[in-house]
């Protein structure tokens, strides 16, 4: 007896319960890049967008090689260096250098100078009106004084010396200048001229009291030592100070120089999902994700009792759907607050499906039959259990 009323109270049980039952999805919102999480009513698509760049040159100067901080090469973009010198010897075979060769002449010249110095001797003198020139113009110099000072006082065995500011040719230069003995003797003054503490040449100048000089270099007997071999294209004059000595082949050359830059990255400003124009370069190590979400609501079972008398307005709901406050309260959610408003229940449910669904709850449709069918059962049984104890009764 207790297993039949057991066994009618779970049919009893079974019987009230209805499976849910849901509206039709929302159109899919635009992407957010607040998170959003799925479940039984927001359904979410998740897109992972990524910083793309290009690439642009920061150029550099134009050289042989590269460094760090242009280390790349546009050999589409050089120049070419000024021609070397000319010189006797044949110079290395390098890619890009041209190379030329030329009618020369050896000459054996006197070698150029960086200095020249004034010598009193004999006795003390002052020097005035000087002059120094170089091919016709002043040339800069640093003036260099041993027992002398700045207003050109020199005393017996100083000197005032003249330091170029670099070699020069010595059959350009000049000097000039006035002297007085300040002694009342002879004075002499030697002029040298030479490069690096080297004399090449010297000369004398005495007078009794006072006299001038113009110092000329060309002009100068130079000593065997002060010569050396000079080539040139050009023919030079022939004189003591420059000797011609044979026609040569002279080699000169000029380089290729390529431009050297840098590429740098430049970023777009916002995550994509693909290439944009020029920004064809993906970082796979920034990115960010991206979510759109749609939603649904649950249809609460009195809807489908009260869709015969009072249908639904189809228009209305499915303008409902594209209200936006359902996804604020999608949004909500990920705050931990997830309402369904009250409105929800009349998101769009097809007049059609409704129908559907009455027919589909069979269950529903038969549970008296089942529930009168069982009862019989249940008084069958029991009549018949009296039934049995009576007659035992009666046997007895």
């Amino acid at each position: 007896m207790k297993k039949i009323l057991v066994l009618f109270l779970m049919l009893f049980g079974v019987g009230q319960v209805s499976a849910l039952e849901y509206s039709d999805y929302s159109e899919f919102s635009e992407y957010t890049d607040r998170y959003i999480k799925g479940d039984d009513l927001t359904d979410v698509k998740v897109e992972r967008r990524y910083k793309y760049y290009k690439f642009e040159k920061e150029l550099g100067g134009y050289g042989e090689d590269t460094t760090l901080d242009y280390p790349y090469i546009d050999k589409e973009d050089f120049i070419y260096t000024e021609y070397s010198g000319a010189t006797l010897d044949k110079p290395e075979i390098k890619e890009g250098r041209i190379i030329e060769t030329v009618l020369g002449h050896h000459y054996s010249k006197i070698k150029d100078i960086n200095y020249i110095k004034l010598e009193a001797q004999m006795a003390s003198i002052t020097l005035a009106d000087i002059e120094v020139l170089y091919k016709g113009e002043k040339i800069e110099y640093e003036l260099e004084l041993n027992n002398a000072n700045d207003d050109f006082k020199i005393e017996q065995g100083g000197y005032i010396k003249f330091n170029f500011l670099e070699d020069i040719d010595i059959r350009y230069i000049t000097v000039s200048f006035d002297f007085i003995s300040r002694n009342n003797k002879n004075a002499s003054i030697c002029v040298r001229a030479g490069r690096d503490q080297e004399d090449y040449s010297l000369s004398f100048h005495e007078y009794v009291d006072s006299g001038s000089v113009f110092w000329k270099g060309i002009n100068i007997p130079g000593y065997a030592s002060s010569y050396e071999d000079y080539y040139s294209e050009e023919n030079s004059p022939i004189g003591r100070a420059c000797n011609h000595i044979e026609d040569v082949t002279l080699y000169k050359y000029k380089d290729i120089m390529y431009r050297n830059y840098n590429l740098i990255k430049i970023y777009y400003d916002d995550y994509l999902s693909d290439s944009f124009e020029d920004y064809i370069y993906k970082d796979d190590l920034l990115y960010k994700d991206f979510y759109s979400f749609r939603v649904r609501t649950i249809i609460p079972e009195k809807i489908i009792e009260e869709a015969k008398s009072e249908p639904i307005n189809v228009d209305v709901s499915t303008n409902k759907l594209n209200d936006n406050s359902i996804y604020h309260e999608v949004l909500d959610k990920t705050q931990n607050v997830y309402k369904i408003p009250e409105k929800a229940i009349y998101y769009p449910v097809n007049i059609n499906k409704i129908e559907d669904l009455k027919e589909v709850s069979i269950f529903k449709l038969i549970y008296p039959f089942i529930f009168i069918f069982i009862t019989l059962v249940i008084l069958i049984l029991v009549l018949s259990k009296l039934y049995k104890k009576k007659k035992e009764c009666v046997t007895v």
